[in-house]
C-alpha cells in the first residue's frame, strides 16, 4: 500500500510540474546566416509563434505581448494552429489576439497549420469566415500565397492537405509536391517559407526554400535528457523533428517548441517558447537554445 500511496504523490506532483510549465514561457534565440540574405535585411530580427491554440499567457495574452514588445521584432510569423479549428467560440480569441498582435505595429505574417485547415470539416462555413477575420485583422495571411519582404527576399504560406498530416482525414498523401501549392521558388531570391510541419524538411529545401519557420510537434511534448522529445502528433516516439534548429548546407529549419497545447496543458521539461530569430548576411550559422 506504501508504494501505491508513493506512485500516486508522484504523480500529482509530476502533473501539477507539467501543468505550471505549460502557463510559462521562454525566449529562445537564433542567429541565421546566409550569402543568399539581402543587405536589407541583415541584422533584422523575426518572432516566431507556434501552436496557441487558444492559450492564454495572463488576461487577454498580456504577459506574451509584453514580452513581443520588449523583443521589438521587425517582422512577426504565425506558424500556424493559433486555433484549435473546432467552433466559432474561438472566434473571438484570434481576433482579439490578433488585433492586439497588430497593435504593436510590427508586419505580421499568419500561415495555416493542420488546426485552422480543420475548420473545413464543420458546418456553416466556418472555414471561410474565419479566413475573413484574420484578412481583416490587418496581419498579412498567406494561404498558399507570398509576400515580398525586400528586394530579393520573399515569404511563403503553404495551406497543406488535411492527409499530409494525418492519414485518417483523407488517404496518407504521402510527402508533398511543394510546387502544387506555392508554384516555383525563383532561386535568386532569399526564399522563407512558413510551413507548419517540420517533417518534410528535405521537400522544402527541395522546392527552393532557404530558411523554414516551424511548429506542429510542440517540442516532443515531454523532454528527456539526451533523448529530446517523446511523442509527436503523429504518435511516433523520439521523433528526429522535436524543436530547434535543423540545417542542410545552406538551408535551415527552425522549428519551434509552440506556445500552447490543446486538450490538457501537459508539458515536461519543455517550456513554451517564442522564438527571437536574428538574420545576418554570411555564409554559417549558430544557435542557442
Amino acid at each position: 500500500m506504501t508504494v501505491v500511496y508513493v506512485l500516486l504523490i508522484l504523480f500529482i506532483c509530476f502533473t501539477a510540474y507539467s501543468v505550471t510549465e505549460s502557463l510559462r514561457f521562454k525566449v529562445t534565440d537564433y542567429c541565421v546566416k546566409s550569402k543568399k540574405l539581402p543587405a536589407a535585411l541583415s541584422g533584422k530580427r523575426i518572432a516566431l509563434l507556434a501552436d496557441l491554440h487558444c492559450t492564454h499567457f495572463g488576461r487577454d495574452n498580456a504577459r506574451l505581448f509584453k514580452s513581443l514588445a520588449e523583443l521589438s521584432p521587425d517582422i512577426i510569423v504565425i506558424a500556424g494552429d493559433l486555433t484549435d479549428g473546432h467552433d466559432e467560440t474561438e472566434f473571438e480569441y484570434a481576433r482579439s489576439f490578433l488585433k492586439s498582435l497588430t497593435a504593436l505595429g510590427i508586419p505580421v505574417y499568419y500561415a495555416y497549420g493542420n488546426h485552422e485547415t480543420k475548420f473545413s470539416l464543420r458546418e456553416n462555413d466556418l472555414y471561410n469566415r474565419y479566413e475573413t477575420l484574420v484578412r481583416d485583422s490587418g496581419c498579412i495571411l498567406l494561404k498558399n500565397e507570398s509576400a515580398l519582404l525586400c528586394s530579393g527576399a520573399r515569404v511563403y504560406g503553404p495551406e497543406l492537405k488535411l492527409g499530409h498530416y494525418n492519414a485518417k482525414y483523407e488517404p496518407d498523401r504521402g510527402v508533398p509536391d511543394v510546387n502544387e501549392y506555392l508554384g516555383p521558388a525563383d532561386p535568386g531570391e532569399y526564399n522563407i517559407l512558413i510551413a507548419h510541419t517540420p517533417e518534410y524538411e528535405k521537400a522544402y529545401y527541395n522546392w527552393g526554400a532557404d530558411l523554414v519557420l516551424s511548429g506542429h510537434v510542440h517540442g516532443g511534448l515531454f523532454r528527456l535528457p539526451f533523448l529530446g522529445g517523446v511523442i509527436s502528433p503523429r504518435f511516433k516516439l523520439f521523433p528526429h523533428y522535436d524543436r530547434g534548429l535543423f540545417s542542410d548546407g545552406e538551408h535551415t529549419m527552425i522549428l519551434s517548441a509552440g506556445l500552447g497545447w490543446h486538450g490538457f496543458p501537459f508539458r515536461f521539461n519543455n517550456l513554451p517558447e517564442i522564438v527571437n530569430i536574428t538574420l545576418e548576411k554570411d555564409n554559417e550559422f549558430t544557435g542557442k537554445a
